[in-house]
């Protein structure tokens, strides 16, 4: 009996045991899934920050392609104005040259000799009160007219030099425009190219975030699997005691109840020989009667 309880002791000692194991590691497994569960929710948001920051990024690098488109075109258009401007200059300074060439070989410049035309012009129809006054005036106009006859030429290449000119300051007005625009379009194009580029550096900085979080998450998985694995193990040791225990209760029934039934047999068989003896007449002791009580003959 001494020996059946300190064996009972010993397995109950074993599964409080068995028990406290089972519950630890539970409570371990539960804190693992926890911190697997933070470990998602952080990874989540560094993906929503990335597809934010993806959107940002895409936005910035078209402003900056179409503004960079736009300098290209500028630009393209500016070599052509800048090849008009100089053959325009080009041009402008082969007429001055040629105009300053005819006015070397008139005695008096081109337009000196139109400006005295049209004071004497003015003073013979305002002035001459005199017929005297009148004919030198005349003579002075004729003298400066045959001077205008070998200077005409001069004028078509006066008028051509001013309209050159004019077509130049035109062009340089247009040059001038499309430089600034150029510049302000250069900048523009350079301030997206910054902002994508910082975006593109966030990118960078929370994709290693993320990597960092998914190999986090990967050795969480990794110690939950084995933990999942250990309490396992454990809940099936404990169902094959358990089991164990179970078949083991009903081994002990079925011995118990051989054993009374033996016993009664027994009592019955002994009972049965005082009845006998009963019913001969011989008289019962104390202990017979209980006997025969006990196998129900009386």
């Amino acid at each position: 009996m001494e020996l059946d309880f300190q064996q009972k002791i010993r397995a109950e000692r074993e599964i409080l045991m068995s028990e406290t194991t089972a519950q630890e590691v539970k409570k371990d497994l539960i804190e693992k899934k926890n911190q697997a569960k933070q470990i998602r929710i952080h990874n989540y948001g560094t993906i929503s920050d990335l597809k934010e920051l993806y959107s940002k990024f895409n936005d910035e690098k078209t402003k900056r392609d179409e503004f960079t488109a736009q300098v290209k075109k500028i630009k393209e258009q500016r070599e052509e104005i800048l090849l008009k401007l100089k053959d325009l200059e080009a041009k402008f300074n082969e007429l001055l040259g040629l105009l300053k060439k005819e006015e070397k070989s008139s005695e008096v410049p081109y337009f000196k000799l139109r400006q005295d035309l049209e004071r004497l012009e003015w003073q013979l129809q305002t002035e001459a009160t005199t017929p005297k006054l009148e004919k030198e005036l005349s003579l002075k106009i004729r003298d400066i007219e045959k001077q205008l006859k070998k200077a005409d030429k001069i004028k078509p290449i006066q008028d051509q030099l001013n309209a050159v000119k004019k077509e130049v300051n035109q062009f340089r007005k247009i040059e001038l425009e499309s430089r600034n625009n150029l510049n302000l379009l250069a900048r523009k194009s350079q301030h997206h190219h910054k902002q994508a580029i910082e975006f593109q550096e966030q990118i960078t900085r929370l994709r290693e975030n993320l990597g960092e979080g998914m190999n986090k998450l990967d050795e969480m998985n990794k110690e939950i699997s084995a933990v999942s694995t250990e309490f396992q193990e454990i809940i099936n040791v404990e169902k094959q005691k358990s089991n164990q225990e179970f078949q083991e209760y009903q081994l002990f029934q079925q011995e118990r109840k051989q054993k009374m039934k033996e016993k009664l047999d027994e009592i019955k068989s002994e009972a049965q020989e005082i009845y006998d003896k009963f019913k001969k007449g011989e008289k019962l002791k104390f202990e017979d009667i209980q006997k025969l009580q006990a196998a129900g003959l009386l």
